[in-house]
């Protein structure tokens, strides 16, 4: 058997997210329908983190193991050639038998994408959150400077989650304003049950002017869902890219 590596580049909006379901479509059960046509065996792929519905990636990470003899060239057009217009593989690697997608994993990488203008847009909705109110960016980006380091991420953790702790450390949290376009950025060793969602509703809760930049502070300390700011909405929200120590290879 050898293993495989892919990346794996989608536009969630038609799925349940990544995880197979029995009466949903998701990514990983398309994968898997892919990539057992090409090696004429069952395969199902393994990912590197469990997105929601309506979430989408650009770099998606997943392993398989396959005993058929084909080349990467032949494994990357052939599956892509079976996959839907949304899911694209970008590359495939043949990677030791001791590497795992999620395991091997040390750090996620996420963007949080909201357009802030007056009037919503026709071209954006599918991959942004439109957002009327004028944005502080300067006191958005300030709320974000807390969350850097090891933390009990508990505010921000939605119910439903099944992490043995709520403590997760955080490597980057900072903002970006391109013209109407707000972009929230993420990095940590890994991510709560809707823990970047619930980060970025509560930012803009102060961009907009509701609270102090301090009250991401406060939030941290206290360690209740309830007492933060609502769950931004899936669209906005896409896995940039999986981090791996560099004796992976990947």
């Amino acid at each position: 058997m050898q293993r495989y590596a892919i990346c794996v580049e989608y536009d969630g909006t038609d799925y349940s997210g990544w995880q197979i379901q029995l009466e949903h479509n998701s990514i990983q059960s398309e994968l898997a329908y892919a990539i057992s046509k090409i090696a004429d065996e069952n395969v199902m792929p393994i990912g590197s983190g469990r997105t929601d519905a309506g979430v989408h990636a650009k770099g998606q990470i997943a392993h398989f193991d396959s005993s058929s003899n084909r080349s990467e060239f032949q494994w990357l057009s052939g599956i892509n050639s079976e996959l839907p217009k949304s899911i694209a593989v970008k590359w495939i690697k043949s990677v030791d038998t001791s590497f795992h997608a999620k395991n091997s994993a040390i750090a996620r990488r996420y963007s949080y994408t909201i357009y802030n203008a007056s009037i919503r847009s026709s071209l954006h909705n599918r991959y942004s959150w439109h957002v009327m109110q004028n944005i502080d960016i300067d006191k958005l980006k300030e709320s974000l400077i807390c969350l850097v380091g090891e933390h009990d991420f508990s505010s921000f953790r939605a119910s439903g989650c099944q992490s043995i702790s709520p403590y997760r450390e955080m490597y980057e949290a900072n903002a970006a304003l391109n013209k109407n376009f707000i972009s929230i950025n993420l990095e940590a060793n890994a991510f709560l049950y809707h823990m970047v969602r619930n980060i970025v509703g509560t930012a803009i809760e102060i961009g907009i002017g509701k609270y102090d930049p301090s009250w991401m502070r406060d939030l941290l300390e206290l360690r209740d869902r309830k007492l933060a700011g609502p769950t931004a909405p899936p669209q906005g929200l896409c896995l940039e890219s999986i981090r791996f120590p560099n004796a992976c290879n990947v």
